[in-house]
């Protein structure tokens, strides 16, 4: 097995330079626009005209109705954008997301796990840290602005999809027949496989990634235990588990083998991120070296390490497919 040892990406085999990546991000510049309720129709909406996507509306299923941009909402009704601001450097936000963080009226946002560069432009009349509030002042938050004709940017960490607890007011906003729109934003995954500068699925070595987190506070269900995931022997990344890295150790590496590479990376994309790599049989002192305990990513699997693995057909001088053939 090789090792991933081209600068400027962290080594599993030499030191980690510091390649730029820790250093300070460009920060957002102000953006137009006003604060109403009213719907903002940008240039992208206009080029989209003709094309169709999943809209979710009240009590219907986000796959029972499909209607065209222009139509997405009935005429005075406004909507919750459930938009995802990334792992933490607020370049990683989607066009998308940025341009209705600043034209939104009312913003509530993750305020633990947002940093509030993501917010710069905003022209919002109400900005609200929900790290503070429980769920039913969230939604009684949303309930209020949607009764005073308020679009609201609710802005989570990372992809809101994963592990953003927006299922219980996604619940809530059907059972009040609350327009609701999810706006995807880069995972932590993404952002810590750019960071160690790997790929996560190569070919003959793994072509699966398993995103989990342990069981601690909340139990898995039957069937997802960290063990029976680890037989499978796939690309894993593991959330809200660095507290109990040496449990997790000894679960893997009787699937793994003690000479599987592994990373745990602290912050992604976070001026302060930083970052331990090694194997199951080290990395815990590594870790424990470095003090991390918390908002950590732990990434393990042998295409950490692999340069051995075989090319993939998708290139391939004589792989002949739809958009080149023979």
């Amino acid at each position: 097995m090789g090792c991933v040892g081209a600068a400027p990406h962290p080594s599993f085999c030499a030191g980690l330079p510091d390649h730029g990546l820790s250093r300070g991000r460009r920060r957002f510049g102000t953006g137009a626009g006003r604060a109403t309720g009213r719907r903002h129709r940008h240039p992208a909406d206009r080029t989209a005209e003709k094309r169709q996507r999943h809209i979710c509306l009240g009590n219907q299923p986000c796959t029972q109705r499909i209607i065209s941009p222009r139509s997405s909402t009935p005429e005075n009704s406004l909507t919750v954008y459930f938009i995802g601001a990334g792992p933490g450097d607020p370049e990683l936000i989607t066009v998308k997301g940025q341009r209705l963080i600043r034209t939104c009226p009312v913003i509530i946002y993750a305020g633990s796990l947002v940093p509030l560069a993501v917010l710069e432009g905003h022209q919002a009349v109400q900005v609200t840290n929900s790290a503070e509030l429980h769920l039913e002042q969230i939604i009684e938050l949303i309930k209020t602005a949607h009764a005073q004709g308020q679009d609201v940017a609710r802005v989570h960490s990372g992809d809101p999809s994963l592990y953003g607890a927006i299922g219980e007011q996604i619940r809530h906003l059907r059972e009040q027949g609350i327009p609701f729109e999810i706006i995807p934003g880069v995972t932590a995954t993404a952002a810590c496989a750019a960071l160690l500068g790997v790929e996560l699925t190569l070919p003959d070595v793994s072509q699966s990634v398993i995103l989990t987190r342990y069981a601690d506070k909340t139990s898995m269900p039957s069937g997802e235990e960290l063990a029976s995931l680890a037989s499978h022997r796939a690309t894993m990344a593991i959330h809200l588990g660095v507290n109990n890295l040496q449990r997790i150790v000894d679960e893997l590496v009787p699937h793994y083998g003690a000479d599987c590479p592994i990373a745990v990376v602290h912050r992604a994309s976070w001026p302060d991120q930083d970052w331990a790599v090694g194997t199951l049989a080290d990395i815990h002192d590594k870790v424990q070296a470095k003090g991390f305990r918390r908002t950590a990513l732990i990434l393990v699997g042998r295409v950490l390490a692999d340069d051995t693995f075989s090319e993939s057909s998708l290139y391939r001088a004589g792989h002949a497919h739809l958009f080149r053939p023979n």
